[in-house]
């Protein structure tokens, strides 16, 4: 009660009314996301009690895969050579670190053997320690994603793959590492694509094998510290290949001395050293400070090089041979022609002349 004149009081309590409860179901935690106990809450002022959070956790069964996630989630690089080796999807929980130990075929040492299924580094690193020719990865074939490796004289080796290679966001970037992503140059099974995107390479990216198709997307070559050279060779494919928004450091070198008869090497949408790729930026001579990237074309075959939509293509001709023989007063020669269109005569035979037969 309050009067005019300041004067004031309190009377006439009424009890409090309590909270009037109402029960809430819990919710179950996730691999990612937490999760809490049921808990009542006021339907008249919000207020909770008993609700307890239960923390985000993977929940591995027998075989060890989450039951959530479907993924192996390992903490140590023994769990990570097990499950890789076996197959599976494996989850990174933390960066890891361990020296290589297993064998590839070639005899040299190991971090990791993929057998299919998925390596997520879930933002983390690998480093794989090693002496001479060591491998961080070695994989059959499988996904490796969101993932940093930043040693191994070989980062990502292929060798055999039995089914699609796909790299993405994955950064390779190591003081050691000469070759960053490169295959064993053996058969592959027919139908086998490799697909590189978002992703950062350092080092020498070379490849060979009988797939159907390689491509890189939006990704960066750089040069690794392993180099001395200012113009270093960065990349090297045997087969057709495919370049889209990719970035290329500056002196970049596109060795094509071994890409084989019939094959096409196609850069599209890419910069070097933030210059868009054409044909005014590429040069055979090494060392040339005018141009930021040389190419070297096989030796002793023609190659053409063209400008296409936003880009530029190299493609190596595979010509089928037709002869035409001379006649007496034709000469003979053989004509050249690409699946590509492109034609040419060469090896020519003089006329034969004619042979005199004197008659009666």
């Amino acid at each position: 009660y309050t009067c005019a004149c300041g004067h004031t009081y309190t009377a006439d309590e009424v009890a409090a009314l309590g909270h009037t409860h109402v029960k809430q179901d819990g919710k179950a935690p996730t691999c990612t996301e937490a999760g809490y106990t049921e808990y009542n809450k006021c339907s008249v002022c919000d207020v909770e009690e008993g609700k307890e959070v239960l923390p985000a956790a993977h929940k591995p069964g027998a075989d060890g895969v989450c039951e959530w996630c479907g993924n192996v989630p390992v903490a140590t690089a023994e769990e990570l050579i097990a499950a890789l080796g076996a197959g599976k999807n494996v989850l990174l929980l933390n960066d890891i670190t361990f020296a290589a130990g297993l064998k590839c075929p070639y005899g040299n040492s190991v971090g990791v053997a993929q057998h299919g299924g998925v390596l997520d580094g879930n933002g983390y690193t690998l480093t794989v320690t090693g002496s001479g020719n060591y491998y961080a990865i070695i994989t059959y074939g499988g996904t490796i994603k969101n993932l940093t490796i930043n040693s191994g004289f070989r980062a990502i080796v292929l060798y055999t793959p039995v089914e699609d290679v796909i790299i993405d966001n994955v950064t390779i970037v190591g003081n050691d590492i000469v070759y960053g992503f490169n295959t064993a140059e053996y058969p592959t099974l027919e139908g086998i694509d490799i697909v590189v995107k978002n992703s950062t390479i350092c080092g020498w990216v070379s490849f060979a094998g009988d797939y159907a198709s390689v491509s890189f997307e939006n990704c960066k070559f750089v040069q690794g510290t392993a180099y001395t050279n200012v113009f270093g060779r960065l990349v090297k494919p045997y087969l057709s290949t495919t370049f889209t928004n990719c970035e290329f450091t500056k002196f970049a070198y596109l060795d094509l001395s071994a890409l084989e008869a019939g094959e096409t090497v196609t850069l599209v949408g890419c910069k070097v050293d933030g210059v868009d790729v054409t044909l005014d930026v590429f040069t055979t001579a090494e060392e040339d400070p005018a141009h930021p990237f040389t190419y070297e074309a096989p030796a002793g075959v023609e190659l053409a090089i063209t400008t296409i939509e936003g880009g530029v293509s190299f493609h190596r001709h595979a010509c089928d041979a037709k002869v035409t023989t001379p006649t007496c007063t034709a000469k003979g020669y053989t004509t050249y022609t690409c699946a590509c269109g492109h034609t040419y005569t060469a090896d020519e035979v003089a006329a034969l002349g004619h042979t005199h037969v004197k008659q009666d």
